[in-house]
């Protein structure tokens, strides 16, 4: 006689309580049917049990990858290239692990990589996000390091306007630590260069990698778009 398995599924967790409230009882004269019940009881519970099993072996490997991903980033902290591939991928894979502050620290790194790569127009809406992140937070300082970055990227891009705009959210935030003084620093200084360019048209651009050596080329101001009414 064929025991249909699919109703013993469905009914599987009833008949664990009953496994577990009564010893198995094979009754007079029916001792392979029951058998073969209790072989299809078994088979969701082995499954059950590998499925469990495995979930618990991803979450500890996940855990794993993770803290390796991060000591990767640590440790390419100062190669733009490694740091963008290690970071993205850290943020990708463990976002659930990584606090405002990491994320915002992190933003704010891969977009300086990206500005010195000159990859001006990749860089900005990471650091918008950073950005967003930084004020939803109370982030003072990463805030300052995230426009500060958008002001330079704007900059390189003849977007002079848009890089004063920048810069000044930088000036508005107070100095309470090294962070924001330096940022605070370095805007007073791209300031002075935006000024300089609203009479002569040209801006001297600062190196990328040193933003304080002035000056290693020039760009032109983009005029700002009129609106038309």
């Amino acid at each position: 006689m064929l025991v249909n398995c699919s109703e013993t599924l469905a009914g599987w967790a009833v008949a664990l309580r009953t496994l577990w409230s009564s010893p198995l009882q094979y009754p007079p004269g029916r001792p392979v049917e029951t058998m073969k019940r209790s072989l299809c009881l078994a088979v969701p519970l082995i499954v059950l049990l590998h499925v469990v099993l495995h979930a618990q072996g991803k979450a500890e490997h996940k855990f794993k990858n993770c803290h390796q991903a991060y000591k990767l980033v640590d440790k390419s902290w100062d190669d733009d290239t490694m740091l963008l591939a290690s970071a993205r991928d850290y943020l990708t894979h463990c976002s659930a692990e990584v606090t405002a502050q990491q994320r915002a620290r992190l933003l704010s790194r891969m977009g300086r990589a990206l500005v010195h790569m000159r990859k001006f127009s990749e860089s900005f809406p990471i650091l918008e996000e950073c950005a967003d992140i930084a004020v939803k937070n109370g982030l003072s300082g990463d805030f300052t390091s995230c426009m500060a970055g958008h002001g330079i990227a704007a900059a390189n891009q003849g977007q002079c306007d848009l890089a004063k705009i920048a810069f000044q959210s930088v000036l508005e935030v107070a100095t309470t630590d090294n962070l924001t003084s330096e940022n605070h620093d370095l805007a007073e200084s791209w300031m002075d260069l935006l000024h300089e360019a609203a009479n002569t048209g040209t801006l001297r651009l600062p190196s990328l990698t040193a933003p304080y050596a002035c000056c290693s080329s020039q760009i032109r101001c983009q005029s700002a778009p009129v609106d038309k009414k």
